[in-house]
């Protein structure tokens, strides 16, 4: 049974969405991604909006389409497991420049490079 406490995973949909991430987001890279960070903004009634995710792959950085869609699972399930309370109210953008080792290795290159990025 999912979580009700929160709303569900709100992800980038459009193309304007990673345009306002590049644009006006605050940024940090490492070895295999980079993270892009940008405030949404609040509700009428006062609260932090949702958090929000994008993840881009280009088949230049990872070239299996297999490899590519694992990826963006791990970074879904990094941000719906650790992330999404810690980043109520701002968009996330991950853009990835080469393929992970591993799981463990990703997730703690995504977790530094948002403690530099926020």
């Amino acid at each position: 049974m999912p979580d009700q406490s929160f709303p569900p995973a709100a992800r980038f949909h459009h193309g304007i969405d990673f345009s306002r991430a590049f644009d006006r987001g605050q940024k940090a890279g490492g070895r295999c991604c980079q993270v892009l960070v940008r405030p949404r903004g609040r509700q009428q009634d006062g609260a932090p909006r949702c958090a929000r995710l994008g993840v881009m792959i280009s088949v230049k950085a990872i070239r299996s389409a297999v490899r590519r869609h694992e990826v963006k699972r791990w970074a879904r399930e990094l941000f719906r497991i650790g992330l999404r309370e810690r980043l109520a109210g701002w968009d996330m953008a991950v853009v990835l420049r080469s393929d992970p080792p591993d799981h463990p290795a990703f997730a703690a290159e995504v977790g530094q490079l948002l403690d530099r990025a926020l």
